[in-house]
């Protein structure tokens, strides 16, 4: 982690000193989920008899994705032979999905309709290098990677269910989030003038279930991004 504020404070520094300076706001959603052999398409709630302890979904890491979103700032730095590296911070909120197709407890209900919603909030640090290409007459394409680190703020499930008998049962749950969600990432953005499209792919590789025995224990994050970004200059 000392290693990692120390260069992204190089690269702010070299930043503060380079010829070509841009800075770039971004609005991002895309495709978030988990995979690895703990994510999965479907699972079940857990009904507590007990007024002090909540309900919960028994694995809430699912493969399908929910509505994400990110706003982010991005300073970078373009040498004379088209060479960037740069700095992109955001805030994100990231959810995933999946359904829920039973319910256990005093009685065993079967579901009619479920899903759980599991959204992670994070500050994102993406620091990283890259080329600017002319692939098209007046189009700015730069080609992105590096490692970005996603800072945990907080993770909730939102669970909703009803029950073949007709009960209906929702709620909200506080869920553990790793501190760092470490991602290897690959971003590519086309610029007309100061307006662009980016499209990036980040793979998750910390294991959000990895103080667990037993089985296949692993839930690491995906995420397919598309971003909409204004160039200032």
């Amino acid at each position: 982690m000392r290693n990692t504020i120390l260069i992204i404070l190089l690269l702010t520094a070299q930043f503060s000193f380079g010829q070509k300076k841009q800075i770039t706001f971004q609005v991002s959603s895309g495709l978030f989920s988990f995979g690895g052999g703990s994510a999965g398409k479907t699972s079940f709630m857990n009904i507590s008899d007990v007024g002090t302890i909540s309900n919960y979904t028994n694995n809430p890491y699912g493969s399908k994705s929910s509505f994400s979103y990110g706003l982010g700032v991005q300073f970078q730095h373009l040498t004379r032979k088209n060479f960037i590296y740069g700095l992109q911070l955001s805030y994100e909120s990231l959810s995933s999905k999946l359904k829920i197709d039973n319910a256990y407890g005093e009685i065993t209900w079967s579901v009619e309709d479920g899903k759980t919603i599991l959204t992670n909030n994070f500050i994102n640090l993406f620091p990283f290098i890259g080329q600017r290409m002319k692939l098209f007459n007046g189009i700015d394409s730069d080609l992105l990677m590096g490692f970005e680190l996603g800072i945990g703020l907080s993770s909730k499930e939102h669970y909703s269910l009803t029950t073949n008998q007709g009960h209906e049962i929702s709620g909200i749950n506080e869920r553990k989030l790793p501190n760092i969600d470490f991602r290897p990432r690959i971003e590519f953005v086309n610029y007309y003038k100061n307006f662009g499209l980016s499209i990036g792919y980040s793979y998750g590789l910390t294991n959000y279930q990895s103080g667990l025995d037993g089985g296949d224990r692993e839930a690491k994050t995906r995420y397919l991004r598309f971003g909409l970004n204004c160039r200032l200059r």
